[in-house]
C-alpha cells in the first residue's frame, strides 16, 4: 500500500499535489492532521516538536545547519528515543526513505503523562509566590 504524505508548508514553491503527496499550505487546525499522522517530519522547531510529542508521534527532524536551536532540539528528541535527526544538507531521496522507515519503528514514551506528573503550572505558581514573600519587608 502506498504511503500518503500530507505536507503543510506556508512558504513559497510548495509542490503541486499528486496521488500520494498532498500539498496543503496553511491550515487553521494542524492538530487534526497531526493526530492522524503516523510520523511527523519537521525542521526541529520546539513548538512543533512538543506538539508531535503530545500526540505521541515519532519525529524525523531534518535540520537546517543555519539554525543551531534545531540541532539542540533534535539532540534532546534523539536522547529521549522519540525520533531521528538528519542534516538537511546531506538529504537524498534514498536517505529520506531510509529515515522514514526507521522513524516508523519508533514508539515515543507518553509525553503527556510525564508533564502531568510534573504539574508545571502549580509548581511555577508556588515558586513565584515564594519569591514574592521573600522580597516583602
Amino acid at each position: 500500500k502506498d504511503v500518503i504524505f500530507d505536507v503543510f508548508y506556508t512558504g513559497a514553491h510548495l509542490p503541486e499535489s499528486s496521488d500520494n503527496f498532498l500539498s496543503h499550505g496553511y491550515v487553521p487546525n494542524i492538530y487534526e492532521h497531526l493526530a492522524r499522522a503516523k510520523i511527523a517530519i519537521v525542521h526541529g522547531g520546539l513548538t512543533t516538536l512538543h506538539e508531535a510529542l503530545l500526540f505521541e508521534k515519532p519525529v524525523l527532524i531534518i535540520m537546517d545547519p543555519g539554525h543551531p536551536e534545531q540541532q539542540n532540539n533534535a539532540k534532546k528528541i534523539v536522547d529521549m528515543g522519540a525520533g531521528i535527526a538528519i542534516n538537511g544538507m546531506a538529504m537524498t531521496q534514498k536517505i529520506l526513505g531510509e529515515k522514514i522507515r526507521e522513524t516508523l519503528k519508533i514508539t515515543p514514551k507518553p509525553f503527556r503523562e510525564i508533564h502531568a506528573r510534573v504539574n508545571g503550572r502549580k509548581n511555577a505558581a508556588e515558586i513565584i509566590l515564594k519569591c514574592c514573600r521573600e522580597r516583602q519587608p
